[in-house]
């Protein structure tokens, strides 16, 4: 067995087995059964272990591959009854015979999309199974885009009193439009449907992405159970509203607080809030102070953001007399701000000679970097924010500051790194000393690699990359080009030996920023796209091209054509109805979504 993050995946299906009599064949999953149990160390022990392993398994791996195995295997996967269904990225068929295996009672937690992986899936799953059935569900999250579906799904929150967590994410930005205009569809029954749903459910765990005017829908039956809630943006008043009208709430999560800087509010509360994250503050951190000071038990900051340089050194030299007076159980503080350059040089001295007190080396111990990224911008960011959700950028040639042993902590942020970016074509001015010599990556628990492209692959491009990274970690790809694909064909071949080593990526991008209209030969990328790929997001407009990306690459569960700039809306349109109709001569049974940004195909490939 492998460990993945929380969940274990099996890579070898067998087990040790002393097998007497014959097996047999599974018609329906080709899989092989025993007749009899099967003597071995997994199959041996007792049930409640076998729960507790199953616990950290995928529900595809126990119902369509574990079960398998033995009678025994079946036995208890058929009486477990802590199953978590996660259909984000999941192809038809899998998702077809989970929900004919599983039992909706047995089901804990229930994840569904209309995702660019499983366009219109919430729709299939309910054509599948009736929702109603599950009736210990503790956990629903839905990503959806459809409004009848969305009807269906919140009349079984608003009945079922088992579902503690529920969480929808709209997608707004791709399918209904800008995020915050004012003609959004979501503002009639669906969301006075959610407002009932939530105050008439026991839900202790809210999120959504509902931004600011919509939010006022959903206040006045705001369920008082509430003690987790994450929202997209709201004003200072909506903020307040939260507050009062939640006094269970510890921990919430924003994108951005509005802030009226000509309009003083005279609301005045102490709210016993743990956890406040803002996620997108556009805002100055100064701006913050009236809000901040409604919530003095704040155990957990956490402020991601943008703003000028000059403003933030301002700030910084008034950073720590605000915490220090208001916040005596603040113990986390996480911040990374990206500032604006206006002039050059910068005081970067200046700024980080404000952390260097014994309040923030000492007391609290949370450590900064500052990293300029000349020429017209510089990240500030706390030691803890280097995170595996976190994207950071490789930037060569920069002149970080930071208020810590650098050696040793920048190894310990290095080891937090989740999604790299960088640029290839940068690699021939990476000082040579500085290449890695000890074997050992830079960024070993790298699992996104984002790769920009702006001309070809340095000779030792392999290698420089193996430094960097552990590329057998990796399960996500991504390539971006700025020029004619045929240019730089050469950076092709390099990829195909980067798969030899990302044995495990399962998703693939690639992107490029602007419709050339040149005819590159998509079979000879085609060819180093492993099977083991099994979403796939590339910018083509052509007809012609896309059909022969999905004739040689039939081991793909989803598909995602994203239309490069520069392609008018009507060959948009006609480029999805040939496609379309194409796989519908096939007879190829598929689901689809397409808008103006994207036409996304889910396959029915096993």
């Amino acid at each position: 067995m492998q460990a993945v993050g929380k969940k274990i995946l099996l890579q070898n299906r067998s087990v040790a087995r002393k097998v007497n009599k014959p097996l047999l064949i599974n018609k329906h999953n080709q899989q092989l059964v025993a007749t009899e149990p099967i003597s071995g160390d997994l199959v041996g022990l007792p049930i409640e272990v076998l729960y507790r392993i199953f616990d950290y398994l995928d529900a595809q791996t126990i119902l369509l591959s574990l079960q398998y195995v033995c009678r025994r295997l079946r036995d208890v996967s058929e009486k477990y009854d802590r199953y978590a269904l996660d259909f984000e990225n999941i192809s038809m068929v899998q998702m077809w015979h989970v929900c004919r295996l599983v039992r909706p009672e047995s089901v804990l937690s229930l994840n569904l999309s209309d995702g660019p992986s499983t366009p219109q899936g919430i729709e299939f799953f309910l054509s599948l199974i009736n929702i109603r059935k599950f009736t210990r569900l503790r956990s629903l999250s839905i990503h959806q885009s459809a409004d009848d579906i969305f009807h269906t799904i919140l009349k079984y929150v608003h009945g079922c009193r088992s579902v503690e967590s529920f969480s929808i994410h709209f997608r707004r930005a791709s399918l209904f439009g800008r995020p915050d205009s004012p003609d959004d569809d979501y503002h009639g029954p669906s969301l006075t449907l959610l407002a009932s749903a939530i105050a008439k459910s026991n839900l202790k765990t809210f999120k959504t992405n509902l931004p600011k005017y919509q939010i006022d829908c959903l206040l006045w039956p705001m369920n008082l159970t509430l003690q987790h809630l994450t929202i997209g943006n709201c004003t200072q008043k909506q903020y307040y509203m939260i507050l009062q009208r939640s006094p269970r709430l510890r921990t919430l999560t924003l994108n951005f607080i509005f802030i009226n800087r000509k309009k003083t509010l005279l609301f005045h509360i102490s709210h016993p809030l743990s956890s406040l994250a803002l996620l997108e503050q556009k805002s100055s951190i100064t701006a913050l102070k009236q809000i901040l000071s409604w919530t003095p038990s704040l155990v957990t900051l956490k402020i991601i953001g943008t703003q000028s340089f000059d403003t933030f050194l301002l700030e910084s030299t008034q950073l720590e007399t605000f915490l220090h007076n208001n916040f005596n159980l603040l113990s986390r503080f996480h911040i990374f701000i990206r500032c604006s350059i206006d002039e050059q040089p910068f005081a970067v001295d200046a700024l980080m000679a404000s952390f260097q007190t014994p309040f923030w080396t000492e007391d609290k111990r949370w450590f900064f970097t500052c990293e300029p990224r000349l020429p017209d911008n510089c990240l500030f960011y706390s030691a803890s924010m280097r995170t595996m959700a976190h994207p950071y950028t490789l930037y060569i040639g920069g002149n970080s500051r930071s208020n810590f042993d650098e050696i040793n902590s920048n190894a310990e942020m290095m080891n937090t790194v989740g999604k790299l970016h960088f640029e290839p074509t940068k690699m021939q001015y990476f000082n040579s000393r500085e290449k890695n010599i000890t074997g050992q990556s830079f960024y070993p628990n790298v699992t996104i690699l984002h790769l920009k492209f702006h001309d070809n692959w340095p000779s030792d491009g392999i290698e420089f990359v193996s430094s960097l990274i552990d590329m057998s970690r990796v399960t996500a790809l991504e390539l971006y080009y700025d020029r004619k694909l045929d240019s730089i064909s050469d950076s092709i071949v390099h990829v195909g030996k980067l798969f030899k080593q990302a044995v495990n990526v399962s998703a693939l991008v690639v992107f490029r920023y602007k419709c050339l209209y040149d005819r590159f030969k998509w079979e000879k990328l085609c060819s180093v796209i492993p099977h083991h790929v099994k979403h796939l997001s590339i910018s083509a407009s052509d007809p012609e091209d896309m059909k022969t990306i999905l004739d040689h690459l039939k081991h793909l569960w989803s598909i995602r054509f994203q239309w490069p700039t520069g392609i008018i809306s009507e060959d948009k349109g006609t480029c999805s109805r040939e496609i379309i109709n194409d796989l519908k001569m096939k007879k190829q049974n598929f689901k689809y979504l397409h808008d103006d940004f994207e036409l996304q195909i889910w396959l029915s490939n096993a």
